[in-house]
């Protein structure tokens, strides 16, 4: 799973301010962790920035190969499935911005592309799979 960040990982960092989590992001990220469900970022804008408010929201141990600053969403979310070593069919994209998520679906159709108003019933969702936590003792993402 790759988030964008403004406007869907958290809110309040486009106007300059400390971003605020969304309500919903802090659980769903834990949950899809202990399932085993690897998780980045990919964003546009000022990589340093986004990386010291990842750290100061306690959230950048859950994102693997964060990819900031880059060009084209579709190319990050490229560069990230390919780090991963996981097919494009299995990477979902949540991005707040239609373009954006159009953009990427239009470069790789074969990405699931969701805007975040699925946030708060994601974790219900069959693809996001079941717990790991009997199976395997500590995430998967240490593994990476």
């Amino acid at each position: 799973m790759v988030w964008d960040l403004d406007g869907t990982l958290w809110s309040g960092a486009r106007d300059g301010s400390e971003p605020t989590l969304h309500p919903a992001a802090r659980g769903l990220i834990a949950t899809l962790d202990e399932r085993g469900i690897m998780q980045s970022v990919v964003r546009g804008g000022d990589a340093e920035r986004a990386a010291v408010w990842l750290q100061r929201l306690g959230m950048a141990e859950f994102f693997l190969y964060p990819q900031m600053g880059v060009s084209a969403k579709s190319q990050g979310v490229r560069q990230i499935a390919s780090a991963l070593n996981i097919r494009l069919d299995a990477t979902l994209l949540i991005d707040d911005e239609p373009r954006e998520r159009e953009e990427v679906a239009r470069a790789h159709p074969e990405v699931r592309v969701l805007a975040p108003t699925v946030l708060e019933r994601l974790a219900n969702d069959p693809l996001m799979g079941r717990s790991l936590a009997a199976v395997e003792p500590r995430p998967r993402r240490l593994l990476y």
